[in-house]
């Protein structure tokens, strides 16, 4: 039983605060806890191996992130820009 009945309350309400928490206690020792459990988490992907430069040693986080965010705008300006089709304006009534 996952829920209690409103009636089955009335009995807990003549308990005191004690004798209540032992209940409860008892109560949630009994219960199932892997009928609650969410899907299992799926295994973690590998990160990826950095590529070493052989002249250089050591790469700053702030030179890759640099290099990085340079790349990203050189693409973006690359990318074609967007075709504006002109409509011709309306023609006026002539009466």
């Amino acid at each position: 039983m996952v829920a209690i009945p409103e009636p089955e309350w009335d009995f807990f309400s003549t308990m005191n605060l004690s004798t209540f928490a032992e209940f409860l206690k008892q109560w949630a020792a009994q219960v199932d806890l892997k009928r609650f459990a969410s899907s299992p988490r799926g295994p973690k992907k590998p990160r990826p191996q950095r590529q070493r430069e052989p002249r250089r040693t050591h790469v700053s986080t702030a030179r890759l992130l640099d290099e990085q965010k340079r790349s990203h705008k050189a693409s973006t300006l690359q990318k074609e820009p967007t075709r504006v089709v002109e409509t011709p304006a309306p023609q006026t009534l002539q009466s």
